[in-house]
């Protein structure tokens, strides 16, 4: 059986660099780490900058997307409190 070549994706919340709330950005941070490691055929993820995670594997890019979807009413309330 033939292995899936290895790919590198970057991971961008452009919404993030309106999180500058320091306990909910480390949260969310950490969340999205945490989620994209488990997604399917992702072998490591790195912490690229605050907005960015650079994902290593061969995973589908809407399971990566996903991830995020998932993180945005978190990002979207915060970012239109008053």
């Amino acid at each position: 059986m033939a292995q899936a070549a290895t790919v590198r994706w970057m991971v961008a919340v452009s919404a993030m660099e309106h999180v500058c709330d320091v306990p909910l950005e480390r949260t969310l941070q950490r969340e999205i780490m945490r989620a994209l490691v488990k997604v399917v055929d992702v072998i490591g993820v790195k912490e690229n900058d605050r907005e960015q995670w650079i994902v290593n594997g061969a995973p589908r890019g809407r399971a990566l997307a996903a991830v995020l979807d998932k993180r945005g009413d978190q990002i979207r309330a915060h970012i239109e409190r008053p």
